[in-house]
């Protein structure tokens, strides 16, 4: 089974899979929580709800980071000068104590339903949610 699993990868290699030695074997923080571990597998996969996703999708009207660069996954992790890990991916995929510190950021904002571009803004005030256009309360 793992040699068929390394086959099908080999063939078809997903995005990022550069950073992976082993597709077999278990990936650095397996065992980070839920949350967390979601996150770093979405940076690696390159497919989040980052701003450019979000305005393909037709979410949002912008698709700019708070740098005023396209926000992608590549851009936060690699080139934006608010949120950029340093080492990039390959560093971001050992899971060490920096990459979890800096994971936990995103999970505490997207508790909060926080897009990744306004990590180092104060948080906002809360408001009542309404209805998609209406103005009335749920």
């Amino acid at each position: 089974m793992k040699e068929l699993w390394r086959e099908t990868w080999e063939a078809d290699p997903p995005v990022n899979s550069h950073i992976i030695d082993d597709p077999t074997a278990l990936v650095p923080g397996f065992n980070l929580p839920r949350c967390e571990w979601c996150l770093l597998n979405r940076f690696r996969s390159a497919t989040a709800r980052c701003a450019a996703s979000l305005y393909q999708w037709g979410y949002t009207d912008n698709p700019l980071c708070i740098c005023q660069d396209t926000q992608s996954m590549s851009h936060i992790i690699n080139d934006c000068p608010v949120n950029k890990f340093e080492g990039g991916l390959s560093a971001l995929h050992t899971a060490s104590d920096s990459t979890r510190e800096w994971l936990a950021k995103f999970t505490a904002y997207a508790k909060e339903e926080r897009p990744p571009q306004y990590l180092n803004k104060p948080p906002r005030p809360t408001q009542p949610r309404t209805l998609s256009g209406t103005g009335k309360g749920r």
